[in-house]
């Protein structure tokens, strides 16, 4: 190989190392571009969309978060679903656009609700799967008031507790499957002495005894069946 040949077969060798480093260097500025678009400094502050939805493996929607529309105004709301499209969770309005949120049991009845009341107070309620009341439970804030009923599936209220912290006075009934008051006890009745009276009752609603104080002392006082005073001590 004369002298020309090995200088040329030498060009050639640099050539295709520069090719090589050419290449590599493409590829350092490639990846370079890349990470830099995907910095903190390009990521947005805010995103607006009219709907989100989270999707699981399978391609069912999951959660989704859109704008619901309640007595011709926009709300935001939230719902988590099983991989039927059932709702599990819901976050939306009520009322005059008072928060609600309620769990439903295999995405069809509803099962707690929580919500605000018209007058701007809590609201605690269960059902059974049937979607009959089980328990309710509300405040009153004007008055410093809470109120609990449980109920036996069927709609018919069975126990009911209820206080006025501006009066000092609390309340307790039970109820007979029909809805019939049975027995009653309060403290305060018509006062805000704090005066205690009980009084219990037939399935007809008549009362059959009385026990009540007042600044005088005690009575207790029964009746017949037909609502008249039998007794009464002292």
């Amino acid at each position: 190989m004369n002298t020309i040949e090995e200088q040329v077969h030498t060009l050639e060798n640099k050539v295709r190392r520069q090719q090589r480093w050419n290449i590599a260097l493409g590829g350092l500025v490639l990846v370079g571009c890349m990470l830099a678009a995907t910095t903190a400094d390009d990521v947005p502050d805010v995103i607006k969309a009219r709907k989100f939805e989270v999707i699981g493996s399978s391609g069912a929607v999951l959660v989704e978060m859109d704008v619901i529309t309640h007595q011709e105004k926009e709300f935001g709301g939230i719902r988590t679903l099983n991989s039927q499209a059932g709702i599990i969770t819901k976050l939306g309005v009520q009322g005059k656009g008072d928060g609600n949120f309620t769990t439903y049991n295999s995405g069809k009845t509803p099962t707690i609700q929580l919500a605000t009341t018209r007058g701007g107070d809590g609201y605690i309620g269960t059902l059974n799967s049937t979607g009959e009341k089980l328990v309710e439970i509300t405040s009153a804030s004007p008055t410093g008031s809470a109120w609990l009923a449980t109920y036996d599936g069927k709609g018919h209220k069975i126990v009911e507790i209820s206080s006025s912290m501006k009066k000092g006075c609390g309340y307790f009934a039970t109820y007979d499957p029909e809805g019939q008051k049975i027995v009653e006890i309060s403290s305060g009745v018509g006062t805000d002495s704090g005066h205690g009276w009980i009084g219990t009752y037939d399935a007809d609603g008549k009362k059959l005894v009385e026990i009540s104080n007042n600044s005088g002392g005690g009575t207790l006082t029964t009746y017949t069946g037909n609502g008249k005073r039998a007794s009464e001590l002292p």
